[in-house]
């Protein structure tokens, strides 16, 4: 099969184009021989009745033979090919089948027609009209069977294809050549025709090609436009407004679901506020309750519409029975498609409204509070907004108070401080801060408040705002209680520290008189001694002999030996009784507002005395004192309370877990540490532990485990207070149930006077402590 070169470098779609079309003129030829090779049949047996129709012999004819020869043999030759256009078209078989049949048909014909010249041309025609199959192949049979033909007939039958009765040898050559040179001919123009049909078939798929692609494009945008123009329209019909677009003219171009809605709902005329209606005429002939906003807003439209006006804004209320609702409008001038439109948006503001009111209900509330607060910047600290509970507690008029700032009413705050104070809040880490400090008022007193900030924004600036709380008369019973429980610890102790002044005080008694007894014998003896000096006349012999007697009579050894033990043992009784009543006076004043210089183990030491009848029959105490602590600026008396409260709990513990038969004894440790900047002190005991689920709570006040009359729960509440709030320190419990537990507390080494608190949100609060404030028993230098 010679298939032409180019189809076999074609694209995949090009040469299935034009298989395609050579398959279509294979089929159109195969039909078109089959009505040619019906229609020569049909000639070909005319030509045999009208040539010679009958042969004769003698005075006798009958058919003659090529009349059977066309009907039968022609049919023959047709017959098949014919079948094969019918049944098969297109198939190279029907194809060879054709060219077959159809140049042997010629044969026949020449020979049905003498021989004839013109019956050669059949020949030729049959060749050019199978060059319509554009198929080289189809040559071949048709080739081989002419030329084949013309050389066994032209050799031995001439009349047959020649018309002549004599063998001219090179006829057959010449009729071979003219054919073959058709053929060449026809194959040449058949690929110039193949040739062309392949460009043929480029340009149709480029075409195809093209088409589908801007069918593609055509039907891609306008799919986008639709799938836009749907989205835009669902956008519009879900935002919670009611959307109308106007052309200039006030024509409705585009309403979305909540405006009918809307409509509907306010008992409008639907079908003059739908698309195609003219929304200026429905507002101008709007003669209900809201017809005065209707006219307003038709005068505004035409005002935008004309471009003296950019947009329009109003406000209004509609009723529905007893409800309120307002409605915020809006106009504006859009482009919508290269066409000037106006956009109108209602939306209902009824939520917003009333959360405007609440808001200045509440802002009311807050500026009218009696309680301070005040609004400063983030960056510049200064106030931006004030209330009037605070003018009123500094003594300032709201002007004046708002050209001042947070340092103004701290004098010992520096900026510094406050953004340290403030590190954490401003870096998110925490929400809110909360702390105790003093405030300074305009006639420069001072009062104890605690604040609560947090960060806000007003008016798209970042604030601070600050709740501040007047909790001077709650520091007052603060103090007022402190004082009442430390004279609680002197009423508890008062007996076990009676019997603890006894027994030196017998001690002191019973060697003071021994002292009067022995002073007697003393002064006895030295009367004898000066009487016997002034007789002269007695003998040393009966001097030495008196004196010895006197000795002996009056125990000069004796006394010469208890004497001075027994001032010693007076000396150290006294001392003890006067350690006693000097912890007591310590335990019991009111206390300072001043850190002094403090040794810390001495205060415990005093501790463990004052409470000793406590502790001395149930544990034993033992000291590990750092060598390298010294002296610590505290509030002795407060801290002395918190070492006395935490050693009595320590006995009371410890006498729960042994009983009142058992003879053992627990053990109570008191250790002290340096470190670093800080000074650790830790009081363990082998009592009965704390649970877990108390220990959460062991720090609040009147909280206690203890059975009724036997503790207030204030002492751990007032310890802690002490050393978080006084000292700005920590407290902490750590405890086994049933095994022991051992209270932390952690003070700084140095004065805190210009530090920052710590920060919390919760109780107990940081604070502090600025012993320079005279009156409060504590004051802070943070805002």
């Amino acid at each position: 099969m010679f298939l032409h070169q180019r189809s076999k470098h074609m694209p995949v779609t090009a040469k299935a184009v034009f298989d395609g079309m050579l398959q279509d003129t294979h089929k159109t030829t195969d039909r078109i021989f089959a009505f040619i090779m019906s229609v020569q049949w049909i000639f070909g047996v005319l030509c045999a009745f009208f040539v010679s129709p009958l042969s004769w012999d003698g005075e006798i004819s009958r058919t003659h033979l090529h009349v059977w020869a066309a009907i039968f043999l022609g049919g023959a030759i047709t017959a098949l090919p014919i079948a094969l256009a019918i049944k098969l078209p297109g198939h190279l078989i029907t194809r060879l089948s054709v060219a077959t049949g159809q140049l042997m048909y010629s044969a026949l014909l020449i020979h049905l027609m003498g021989g004839r010249i013109e019956a050669h041309f059949h020949i030729f025609v049959s060749l050019a009209i199978l060059s319509a199959y554009r198929d080289r192949v189809v040559f071949l049979p048709a080739v081989a069977i002419t030329v084949l033909d013309h050389f066994v007939r032209g050799y031995l039958w001439p009349q047959s294809v020649f018309g002549e009765f004599a063998v001219v040898s090179w006829r057959p050559f010449e009729h071979a050549a003219w054919v073959l040179f058709e053929t060449v001919s026809l194959c040449y123009l058949i690929g110039q025709n193949l040739e062309q049909s392949a460009i043929v078939a480029d340009l149709h798929v480029a075409l195809k090609a093209d088409r589908d692609d801007l069918e593609s494009k055509v039907l891609e945008r306008t799919f986008e436009l639709d799938e836009t123009r749907v989205f835009q329209e669902r956008i519009l019909d879900s935002i919670d407004a009611e959307i109308c677009i106007l052309d200039q003219d006030g024509m409705i171009l585009f309403v979305n679901e909540r405006w009918r809605n809307f409509v509907a709902t306010n008992a409008g005329d639907q079908r003059s506020t739908e698309t195609g209606a003219n929304y200026l005429d429905a507002c101008d002939r709007d003669d209900g309750p809201l017809g005065k906003q209707s006219k307003n807003l038709a005068v505004a439209l035409r005002q935008i519409a004309a471009g003296q006006l950019d947009s329009f804004v109003d406000e209004y209320p509609c009723h529905h029975g007893e409800t309120e609702r307002w409605f915020h409008v809006r106009v504006n001038r859009i482009a919508l498609r290269e066409i000037n439109a106006i956009a109108l948006v209602h939306v209902e503001v009824t939520e917003a409204k009333l959360a405007q009111q609440r808001a200045a209900s509440l802002a009311k509330l807050v500026l009218d509070s009696p309680d301070e607060v005040y609004i400063f910047s983030k960056e510049r600290f200064n106030f931006v907004e004030v209330n009037h509970g605070a003018c009123k507690n500094l003594g300032y008029d709201r002007e004046t108070l708002l050209s001042m700032s947070p340092f103004d009413i701290k004098p010992q705050l520096s900026e510094s401080d406050l953004r340290e104070l403030m590190e954490d809040l401003l870096a998110g880490k925490v929400e809110t801060i909360n702390f105790e400090t003093a405030h300074r008022r305009s006639d420069g007193t001072d009062y104890w408040c605690r604040l609560n900030l947090h960060l806000s924004v007003l008016e798209s600036e970042e604030v601070v705002v600050a709740f501040v709380t007047d909790i001077s008369d709650r520091k007052r019973l603060e103090s007022q209680l402190s004082q009442a429980q430390k004279l609680e610890s002197v009423g508890q102790l008062a007996a076990g520290v009676a019997h603890e002044i006894n027994t030196p005080m017998q001690c002191v008694f019973g060697n003071v008189e021994f002292l009067q007894t022995s002073f007697e014998r003393l002064l006895a003896l030295s009367d004898h001694v000066v009487t016997l000096l002034e007789k002269s006349e007695l003998q040393w012999s009966e001097e030495r002999k008196t004196l010895s007697e006197l000795r002996e009579k009056y125990k000069y050894d004796y006394l010469r030996i208890q004497t001075p033990e027994a001032i010693k043992e007076a000396t150290d009784a006294s001392s003890r009784v006067i350690s006693i009543i000097r912890a007591m006076k310590i335990m019991s004043h009111p206390g300072s507002t001043r850190k002094s210089s403090t040794d810390i183990h001495e205060m415990i030491d005093q501790a463990s005395i004052i409470t000793r009848s406590r502790w001395k029959n149930v544990a034993t105490i033992e000291f590990d004192f750092d060598a390298d602590l010294h002296t610590v600026d505290v509030l002795p008396a407060e801290i002395s309370q918190v070492f006395i409260n935490l050693i009595v709990n320590a006995a009371d513990a410890i006498a729960e877990k042994i009983g009142p038969e058992s003879s053992e004894l627990g053990k109570i440790t008191v250790a002290t540490r340096l470190e670093s900047d800080w000074i650790r002190i830790a009081i363990r005991d082998s009592g009965t532990g704390i649970p877990k689920l108390l220990q959460e709570r062991i720090f609040d006040p009147f909280f206690t485990t203890k059975e009724v009359g036997k503790g207030t729960g204030q002492g751990l509440s007032i310890s802690h207070n002490v050393i978080v709030n006084c000292h700005s320190g920590t407290m902490d419990v750590e405890s086994v149930d049933g095994v022991g537990t051992t209270f932390i507390i952690r003070i700084p080494r140095f004065p805190l006077e210009d530090a920052i608190p710590s920060q919390t949100n919760h109780n107990p609060v940081p604070l502090i402590t600025n012993p320079d404030l005279s009156g409060l028993p504590t004051t802070s230098t943070s805002y």
